[in-house]
């Protein structure tokens, strides 16, 4: 009983370094543990399982009529010139459109007056640019 308790007080005396905060046992049971978690899939013989490889519920499908074929590739083949015919009139609008607009905006240009103004204008020097009353442009 004795040497229990020294041997005990010894290891209670022992400082430990810092790298040694857990004894091999805890670590090899925390290894273990995740293993033990892990799902076993069961093996399966293909012998045993062969016949019933490639089969399985089978639907038959009804047959296609030929009649009804044909009229799906009618109306599809409306629908796609339908389609290129609004993309094609789309595209001669906005480029008349776009061409009246440049002139109008040259003009615009042309017809104003500019003014170099400094970024920090009073009320009354702006008056002044524009020859009305500080009041007229508050």
């Amino acid at each position: 009983a004795q040497k229990e308790a020294a041997s005990e007080s010894g290891k209670e005396e022992q400082p430990k370094k810092a790298g040694q905060g857990k004894s091999k046992n805890e670590t090899i049971q925390k290894e273990v543990q995740p293993a033990l978690k892990k799902v076993k899939l069961r093996k399966i013989n293909l012998t045993d399982i062969e016949s019933e490889i490639g089969k399985g519920i089978r639907r038959t499908r009804p047959p296609i009529k030929d009649s009804k074929a044909g009229a799906p590739e009618k109306s599809v083949e409306e629908r796609v010139r339908q389609t290129l015919a609004k993309i094609d009139t789309k595209a001669k609008k906005k480029t008349y459109k776009k061409g009246k607009e440049i002139p109008d905006a040259a003009e615009d240009v042309s017809s104003k007056k500019v003014i170099a103004v400094p970024e920090y204008a009073s009320v009354d020097e702006l008056a002044k640019y524009f020859e009305v009353t500080p009041s007229e442009i508050i």
